[in-house]
Parts: structure tokens; C-alpha cells; sequence
């Protein structure tokens, strides 16, 4: 930013110059010199910083940029993939209270834990039920969930004083 700042007051200045210079230059031949002087300094000023522009920082600066790019994408994956676990885990959670309430069964929490497949996507992986029942009343339960859900029994944790 301060390189854009001194451009433009070195280019500013030669303007000024060239003004000054013109401004006191009486007419003729010596005049129309110094335009075409004076037009020279003015490009000089103008192509400057391109004369004077390193490569190698440039470079740099344009792997530094890609890096961080690269950070910021995987960022945003990683974001969007803990929010897609976080959506399957509440889903089979709310599914496995509604399928205890259609079954007429009072669960008093549910927590569901999604897993990372080798499909590429999350999977409902185990299930973490808290209530108190009877045994026909979990058996029931149970074979939803392993139906529906596909968690198999033995990643059930039942919680509660069974009846």
C-alpha cells in the first residue's frame, strides 16, 4: 500500500514539474523540446513500478496466497462435513424418539454418534438411548433401530432400570 502512495506522489510531483517547466518555457522550438522531455519523465514516472517489480516476491507472494486458499478451502470442508454429522446425528436421534413414541414407549434421552464411511459419507454408527423398559418394549426398540438405522445391537447402550 505504501508503494501505491509513493507512485503516485513521485507521478504527481512530475507532473507538477512538467507544469512548471511549461508554464515558464516561452513558445517555440525550445518549448516543444522540453514537451517531448517532459512527456518522457511523465511515462518514466508512470511505468516505474513495473520497472522496478520483483518477480521473486511476486512468486511468493502468489504461493502464500494459494497456500492460504488452500487452508481456507479445507476449512470450509472440514465445516461443512462436521455439519453434515451433526444434521445425520440429530435426525436419527429425533427418528428413534418418534419410532419409541409410535411404539408407545417413553424414552428419556437419545443421542446418536455418526462415523466417517469408506462410501465417503457419515453413517449413523451408535446409538445411546436412555429409558426405562421392559424387555419386550427394548427388543421392539432395538429391532427399529438395527432396521431403520442400521446400527447393529451390540452399538446400542441402553441406559435406565429396565422393568
Amino acid at each position: 500500500m505504501a508503494a501505491i502512495g509513493q507512485w503516485i506522489v513521485g507521478l504527481a510531483a512530475s507532473a507538477l514539474l512538467a507544469g512548471l517547466a511549461l508554464a515558464v518555457t516561452p513558445k517555440g522550438r525550445v518549448r516543444n523540446v522540453l514537451k517531448l522531455v517532459t512527456g518522457v519523465v511523465m511515462l518514466i514516472a508512470l511505468v516505474s513500478p513495473v520497472l522496478h517489480f520483483d518477480l521473486s516476491l511476486f512468486s511468493v507472494n502468489a504461493e502464500q496466497s494459494r497456500e492460504e486458499l488452500q487452508a481456507v478451502q479445507n476449512s470450509v470442508n472440514d465445516a461443512g462435513k462436521q455439519l453434515n454429522r451433526d444434521v445425520i446425528e440429530q435426525e436419527c436421534a429425533a427418528y428413534i424418539l418418534d419410532k419409541a413414541q409410535d411404539l408407545g414407549i417413553k424414552v428419556e434421552a437419545v443421542s446418536v454418534t455418526a462415523k466417517w464411511g469408506d462410501e465417503g459419507v457419515f453413517y449413523p454408527y451408535e446409538a445411546h438411548i436412555t429409558a426405562q423398559l421392559s424387555p419386550d418394549e427394548k427388543g421392539a426398540l432395538a429391532r427399529a433401530i438395527e432396521a431403520e438405522l442400521g446400527i447393529a445391537p451390540e452399538r446400542q447402550y441402553w441406559n435406565g432400570n429396565e422393568a
